[in-house]
């Protein structure tokens, strides 16, 4: 959706820029697309409302040009409702797909449960995310600019900016207008966010960096071609301004290299060794976006019942688990003083050892469980077991893992601080577990053997 938010954000500059010398558009018809652009923008990712200067620059420059303006404005009217119509399936696929089946996120069966998806109401319409912390502006603003500094469009942004204001430039309000969008989608909106630019955190907020960098590109370039302007004056060849865009596009193929093959693998590792009917409480976004991607998209392992706690604060996801698993499971509840629901997360981890079926988790998800319910690290996530005499010795669990790492296909060796890395230490934490174990039963060359499997899943 970010990608497509971006996209969107370009289109809307480049019909509401002036057309280039020769080009006789209809003025009607580039209002209309605008319009059907802020409507399939709003559809996607309801940030492209920060381009509104913008939209509404170009809106109100064609509609002036425009010969029949009442005509336009309806027409634009009807284009806009147009773009928002994927909302639409979200009422019919919703309303069409069983409970059991798992693949529709939200309770858009109605007007009130639309309006509810619409206004992102489970986290916050104006929150990024579920939390109570106070938004870290200068931190965020701080993080913003590494980000433009990291993607290269930064610094050109800089000596463009430099350029441009040295060339006695004129009065404009499309630079106006770009610029107004840029702080709108940058540095005051991010400044708003309530999760901290740390951590897997960061990722997150990474991602809406996208939109500003994109508008930043786009007032870097009027610049740039001011300061070509003036080297083309000066008889400067344009290699100069074609190194310029070279280094850039570099940077931001650099700084945008990813590692999906590790979590990928982590999600096929984790189903091939999940024994049948198990049950897994996966607690990170990309763990419980991907099972649920495997199992939807792909069909990989219908038998298995993947959980997320955090979800389950929310009545439509209680609904859809409970209806999968064929049990009312524990959910979130109001709690006063809280108005907000809370999860009693041992009622849960209770009721699921009690259904009889394998029961694993990817971390513990709330305090004080891993010293309440007896566990054993296999593979990349943890069993849960109903008493610790179902805990095997430190030297099976050794062997078993041995035997189970033999089988499982391992990615690269990630960056710190990504998405890979954490998933990528889920199998070191296997074996620092076992080596804690197996030292305090006198096993020191088994504890050092561990140490050094465990050393192996480090992010560089």
């Amino acid at each position: 959706m970010f990608s497509l938010n971006v996209l969107i954000a370009m289109l809307i500059v480049a019909y509401a820029a002036p057309h280039p010398a020769g080009e006789t558009p209809t003025a009607t018809g580039r209002v209309a697309t605008l319009a059907l652009l802020a409507g399939v923008g709003i559809a996607n990712h309801h940030s492209i409302v920060l381009l509104a200067p913008v939209g509404i620059y170009g809106a109100v420059r064609n509609l002036a040009a425009a010969r029949r303006r009442v005509l336009a404005v309806f027409i634009a009217i009807a284009a806009f409702v147009g773009g928002l119509s994927p909302y639409i399936y979200v009422v019919w696929i919703t309303r069409s797909t069983p409970l059991d089946r798992g693949c529709v996120r939200g309770a858009a069966r109605d007007l009130a449960g639309l309006l509810h998806h619409f206004l992102r109401a489970e986290y916050g319409t104006t929150r990024l995310g579920v939390s109570d912390a106070a938004p870290e502006t200068l931190a965020q603003l701080a993080h913003l600019g590494g980000t433009l500094l990291r993607s290269g469009i930064g610094p050109l942004l800089l000596l463009a900016i430099i350029g441009w204001a040295t060339s006695r430039p004129r009065w404009s309000w499309r630079v106006v207008v770009l610029v107004l969008s840029f702080v709108s989608a940058g540095p005051a909106f991010v400044a708003q966010f309530n999760l901290p630019p740390r951590g897997l955190s960061a990722l997150v907020v990474e991602r809406f960096h996208l939109l500003p960098l994109a508008i930043a590109a786009v007032v870097g370039s009027l610049g740039f071609s001011a300061v070509e302007r003036r080297l083309r004056k000066r008889g400067v060849i344009n290699v100069a301004t074609a190194l310029g865009g070279l280094a850039a596009c570099t940077s931001l193929v650099v700084s945008g290299s990813t590692y999906p093959d590790t979590i990928e693998l982590y999600l096929k590792n984790v189903f091939a060794m999940l024994p049948p009917r198990a049950i897994l409480i996966a607690s990170s976004d990309d763990q419980v976006g991907g099972f649920e991607y495997m199992q939807c998209a792909l069909d990989a392992r219908p038998d298995v019942d993947v959980i997320s706690p955090h979800l389950l604060l929310t009545p439509w996801y209680a609904a859809r688990v409970s209806a999968r698993v064929g049990f009312e499971v524990v959910h979130g509840e109001p709690s006063p003083p809280r108005a907000s629901p809370v999860l009693q997360s041992s009622r849960l981890v209770e009721q699921l050892l009690t259904s009889g079926r394998p029961l694993f988790i990817t971390r513990w998800f709330a305090h004080g469980l891993e010293q309440r319910y007896a566990s054993y690290p296999i593979g990349p996530v943890i069993r849960v077991v109903g008493d610790w005499s179902a805990v095997p010795s430190p030297r099976t669990l050794y062997d078993s893992n041995v035997e189970l790492f033999n089988t499982l296909t391992l990615g690269p060796r990630p960056p710190r601080g990504s998405w890979s890395a954490a998933r990528l230490a889920d199998y070191g934490r296997t074996w620092t577990v076992l080596a804690r174990a197996l030292e305090e039963t006198g096993a020191p060359e088994l504890a050092a053997d561990c140490r050094e499997r465990a050393a192996t899943f480090d992010a560089r």
